[in-house]
């Protein structure tokens, strides 16, 4: 019986998918960082860059509102490791949709009395950077973000009051960036886990990572825009004969003022899909409505 599946090989698990996928950022901050004023990341030589992290953990909340799949990671915890009542750490990856992807670092479950176990995830990104060094970086500043009461004290009496305070916040924002990221399904590790990963799954994520950057739009990352993924299909769990920074290298993005061209040359052998044309076959198989 062929089946919507069948015929859309992006959805098979157990062959090897790279992908690659490019950003439009527009009086953008993809990925602050809390270290230094949530100034948008660079290199030491300027490229803007986003985190992996970010990026699947915005993933995975899409996941959550879109298909109401559990997933243990939110925008406030990172956390890997394994709560109390789970047993064996591969419970807890099979109970979360997103651990079922990214593996983590588990402790505290009485299959690791000491120490912690790894696993890696099913799905890696790498970091997503900018096609040329950043020149500039504009801040505006906005009185007053948030009003405060604080209690303070009367050096001279020794008296304590509660007053209220106003204070200053900066949003940075870099006027215009084209970025460009990859990524790998692992088929032959989603094997060795025992299948965690199946059509259905595969089709959620894809579409997951087609819808994040608009479900969760912030106000710095209002003019942060995915603008096509392309996901490459080996013949075998392992990928053929081009690695994945042979299929990165295809993608070719050339930056003008404020515009951008992307010319894919993708070798023989290779089959390419669209998520853009895939959408609709994508939509039926993860049960989207």
């Amino acid at each position: 019986m062929t089946t919507a599946a069948t015929q859309l090989a992006i959805v098979n698990p157990a062959v090897r998918h790279d992908f690659v996928f490019i950003f439009e950022g527009i009086n953008h901050n993809g990925n602050g960082d809390p270290d230094s004023e949530n100034r948008p990341r660079q290199t030491d030589d300027g490229y803007a860059f986003t985190t992996p992290n970010s990026l699947l953990n915005r993933i995975y909340q899409t996941a959550a509102d879109m298909f109401g799949v559990e997933i243990y990671a939110t925008n406030d915890t990172n956390v890997t490791t394994v709560p109390s009542g789970y047993d064996d750490h591969m419970e807890l990856i099979k109970h979360y949709w997103d651990r079922r992807l990214r593996g983590g670092l588990f402790t505290k479950t009485k299959d690791v009395k000491q120490g912690s176990i790894g696993k890696r995830g099913i799905i890696q990104i790498d970091t997503i950077e900018s096609i040329q060094p950043v020149d500039e970086i504009v801040a505006t500043t906005i009185v007053p973000s948030m009003q405060l009461t604080k209690t303070k004290e009367d050096k001279s009496t020794g008296k304590t009051a509660e007053v209220s305070e106003k204070t200053m916040g900066k949003i940075h924002h870099i006027p215009y960036a084209v970025y460009r990221g990859c990524g790998t399904y692992n088929a032959a590790l989603n094997k060795k886990y025992g299948d965690l990963v199946d059509e259905k799954l595969l089709a959620q994520f894809w579409l997951a990572l087609w819808h994040h950057a608009d479900h969760t739009r912030s106000l710095q990352r209002g003019g942060w825009h995915l603008r096509d993924v392309w996901v490459v299909t080996h013949p075998t769990p392992y990928g053929g004969n081009h690695h994945l920074i042979d299929v990165a290298n295809m993608v070719e993005v050339s930056q003008g003022d404020r515009s951008f061209e992307v010319n894919t040359n993708w070798a023989d052998g290779l089959e390419v899909t669209s998520l853009r044309d895939a959408y609709a076959t994508l939509a039926a198989i993860a049960n989207l409505e």
